[in-house]
Formats: C-alpha cells, structure tokens, sequence
C-alpha cells in the first residue's frame, strides 16, 4: 500500500490576490488538500523565463512564522527564474496533538497536502516543472523527510533544525500525560522522520542546524543526520533555533547551484 495516498484529480486553486516584489508576484491561493479541505499557499512566480526549478517551502511552528516565512529567499531565487510554492502548516499549528489515532491520521493529512501542493504548483506552471527542491524547518523540516521519501517529484531538500520524533516534541510541549504511554510512542514511531530519511529515497540534502537549540539537542541532531542516506551535507551555525544569515546565504546558494546551475 501507498504510504501517504493520495488521488490526484483537477485542482481548484482560487487566487484570492497577487502582489509584486522586485519583479517577482506572489499570488495568495488556496486548493483543496486531504479530505477536500482548504490548504492556504503563496506562489512565488518569476518575471523574468526560467527552466522549469521550483522550491517547495513548509515554514516553522511558533515565533509568528507561517507560511510567509520564506518569501524573501524565493523573492531571490525568482530573479534566477526558479518558481516556488509556501504551503500553510495545519498540524500542529492549528491543532494540537491529542492521542495516537488524531496525530498519526493528521500527521498523513499534513504530508497529503503537501502532495497537492506540488499538484497547484505543476498545474499553475502547466506541468512544465523540471525538478523541485524542498525547504523546511523545525516541522517543515520534519514533514519534509516524509514527503521527500514517498513523492519522486522531489529532488533535493535542505532541511532545517528538524527533530528525529514527532511524539518527543508532542508529548513535551503539550503535556500529553496519559495518552502518551507506550502504545502511543509505538505508534508514532512508525511516522519518526528518522525512519523516513534512512529508508527513504537517496537524493542531495542539506541539513542545517543551530549550535545553541533549544530544542534540538546534539544527540538529537547527530540522531537525524545520521539517518539521512547520502548525498548529504551538514552545517552548524552559531545561534539558536533560528538560525543565523549565513545559514540563509548558505541555504539559497546550494538551491541555486543544484537548480540553476550556479
């Protein structure tokens, strides 16, 4: 059986409104996403002709951030005329963990749409994408090892201050108590982006992560990079879970030198 399923079918994408930046424009659209639900999303489409590079971004949880986290990276890379899609988190940004059965369904949910994020982007661009790289942080990063292991549309990834288990931040951060016993931990194993990232498909990966994280801890960081199947490439910037510019300058360099041939 297809891990995290999906049928694809005629998108509805509405664009509820653009803006320009520096030459690039940014639609606000939405599509419909696991269970025929709205999925909110930026697209980020260049002015000037590309070749067909796209970037998939999924923004971090907490700090305010969302799904415009990082729309002045893919300003950037629009001026190379790579194209890019920002999908809306929705677990657990809007919802909060509660039992095995909830998380682990939301958790397929999350990865499903983000599989028909990449259907409005190959549709809006009329199916004329090449390769498209992933970039995620803290969940994003997260979700990025699923999606990144089941969905060959996917060619390279930078994943950022990413945790090995779901269930360790779930249970610590929202005080599952109980319902966190050992059958829930079982059970949220099998979704562990550490599982994802050793067994999944071998592609160029670029893992950044803060030296001072608060939430990631070094035996938690060593945890996912050892799991990740080469081509990979690990940095360690000075801060927090954050990050720092350079991790950003970093991170937009080795997306354009595997997309544009920079």
């Amino acid at each position: 059986m297809e891990q995290f399923p999906y049928r694809r079918e005629p998108l509805r994408l509405t664009v509820h409104g653009t803006v320009t930046r520096d030459g690039a424009t940014i639609e606000d659209v939405s599509f419909a996403g696991a269970d025929d639900a709205p999925v909110s999303a930026y697209l980020v489409l260049p002015g000037v002709q590309g070749d067909g590079a796209a970037v998939m971004y999924m923004h971090m949880l907490g700090g305010g951030m969302d799904r415009s986290q990082f729309l002045d990276e893919a300003v950037e890379l629009a001026g190379a005329g790579i194209v890019s899609v920002h999908v809306q988190g929705q677990f657990p940004w809007d919802e909060a963990p509660h039992d095995l059965e909830h998380d682990s369904r939301l958790i397929t949910q999350e990865v499903v749409n983000l599989r028909h994020g990449l259907d409005a982007l190959d549709d809006r661009l009329a199916h004329s994408i090449r390769a498209t790289a992933f970039v995620g942080h803290d969940y994003g990063a997260m979700y990025g090892a699923l999606l990144a292991s089941v969905d060959a549309r996917i060619s390279a990834a930078v994943l950022v201050a990413g945790h090995p288990h779901f269930s360790s931040w779930f249970v610590k951060y929202w005080e599952l108590g109980d319902t966190a016993g050992p059958a829930y931990l079982v059970g949220m194993a099998e979704l562990d982006p550490v599982r994802y990232l050793a067994s999944g498909r071998a592609m160029p990966l670029l893992l950044q992560f803060g030296s001072d994280d608060e939430f990631v801890s070094e035996s938690e960081r060593q945890e996912f990079v050892l799991a990740a199947l080469p081509p990979k490439e690990t940095q360690i910037y000075e801060g927090d879970h954050h990050l720092n510019a350079e991790a950003t300058v970093d991170r937009t360099r080795w997306l354009l030198s595997r997309l544009a041939g920079r």
